[in-house]
């Protein structure tokens, strides 16, 4: 994954934007950024010959990727989360999870064994958690194309940044609606890219922030989100608020 991440990084800087999207070159094809990244990761997936399963925000059904049933791995993922903000030069970037086995139903985000997120902003990074290892593990992608280990984060502490997804929700969310009003009437300060893996990254980075999201369960993107992205991205978490995870 981290070889793909390197590619669509590349691709990310050197994409064409136009009016309706982003592009870039995959041999002899122009794929949107974003598909090209699917592309990429389930290629990645296939080559490492120890996946079973995996599906993607834009691949929703479960696609064989030849590995082993027994001591295999099944792999949720979106691969360029924030992809309507590539053409203003936000930062964007991949999100996946990992859970043992061949089965990517039935499960809850605890039963991952890993989860990662790289980031395609001024600089390239890649974070790790691993279910019984402590902390989260930082990467650097090196001008000469290597990743070099940077970091360790083994903490959150308590804040006062929030970064409110879907804020707009609000206004069907009567509870959603009392916690944004709670955040600015205790004088939060607002931190909000567009993207949740910025936003994230920033409450690892940072440390002391909130990250919220109301999901519109009811347009049916609910349950694609939380495997592909909210439980990855929960694990990355909650390793550092809870050891154990409960």
């Amino acid at each position: 994954m981290g070889e793909a991440m390197r590619t669509i990084s590349f691709k990310v800087r050197t994409a064409s934007c136009g009016g309706t999207a982003c592009v870039n070159s995959f041999g002899d094809e122009q794929l949107a950024v974003d598909m090209l990244a699917d592309k990429l990761l389930f290629e990645a997936l296939e080559y490492s010959h120890v996946c079973k399963y995996a599906c993607s925000e834009e691949v929703p059904e479960l696609q064989d990727m030849g590995g082993p049933v027994d001591g295999g791995f099944s792999v949720a993922f979106d691969p360029l989360d924030g992809s309507s903000i590539v053409d203003t030069n936000f930062t964007v970037g991949t999100i996946f999870g990992v859970w043992p086995g061949d089965k990517l139903t039935g499960v809850t985000g605890g039963d991952q064994v890993a989860a990662a997120m790289g980031i395609y902003g001024p600089r390239t990074t890649y974070i790790i958690a691993l279910k019984d290892c402590p902390g989260t593990h930082e990467f650097l992608l090196l001008d000469e194309g290597k990743w070099q280990h940077v970091k360790d984060t083994t903490t959150i502490g308590e804040g006062k940044m929030f970064s409110p997804g879907n804020l707009r929700a609000t206004f069907d969310n009567p509870e959603y609606d009392k916690l944004i009003n709670y955040y600015v009437k205790e004088k939060y300060t607002l931190r909000y890219t567009g993207g949740m893996v910025p936003d994230v990254n920033q409450v690892l980075i940072r440390k002391p922030a909130n990250v919220t999201n109301h999901c519109l369960v009811k347009l049916n993107i609910g349950e694609i989100n939380l495997s592909c992205q909210s439980a990855s991205l929960a694990l990355n978490s909650s390793i550092l608020c809870d050891p154990d995870h409960s």
